[in-house]
């Protein structure tokens, strides 16, 4: 019974050399045959993508009527929705971006600038918080949101969408 099992672990052994060779053989014929699918280069790989500003909309409008007539409006609690739409080609990436929103506040006197980093994924809504509170905005020059500094390697289809002002109190419209 030793003897048997000696008798075929030598042959193992022995068959084992050429068994490999052969696999290896037949691994490079494979390579051959499949194209090599790694991204050489991060640059050339380049996902299509439409982030863009919905809104610019307050939680609550309150004295709209009394301020219609001077160069001002109040917000209570500003938001401002990005949303990432498909391309012509019908593509769609995540998107991480900053969000860029500028207005001159006649509270405090003076140009405020907020930039929010977001993600946002392919075909989806995102509502940001930009403001808590009152603010007490110049309506000759309005709220001015806009999507800057898009990370990775996406290009954005239509970056004419990006930017968006607001001159006057809004609430969220409803989809």
């Amino acid at each position: 019974m030793r003897t048997r099992f000696l008798a075929g672990m030598a042959m193992a052994l022995v068959c084992l050399p050429a068994a490999t060779a052969a696999f290896s053989q037949e691994t490079k014929r494979l390579k051959k045959q499949i194209p090599d699918i790694r991204i050489k280069d991060r640059q050339k790989l380049i996902l299509k993508s439409d982030p863009s500003i919905r809104d610019i909309y307050a939680g609550e409008c309150p004295c709209s009527q009394e301020l219609s007539s001077v160069n001002a409006f109040l917000m209570k609690n500003m938001w401002v929705a990005v949303s990432n739409g498909l391309c012509p080609d019908d593509s769609t990436a995540q998107v991480s971006a900053t969000l860029k929103v500028r207005f001159y506040n006649l509270k405090t006197g003076g140009w405020e600038e907020k930039n929010i980093p977001f993600t946002v994924d392919g075909s989806s809504r995102k509502d940001i918080k930009v403001v808590s509170g009152n603010v007490l905005v110049r309506k000759s020059t309005g709220i001015t949101a806009e999507i800057i500094n898009i990370q990775g390697p996406v290009q954005d289809c239509n970056p004419a969408n990006n930017r968006k002002t607001l001159s006057s109190c809004a609430m969220k419209p409803i989809d």
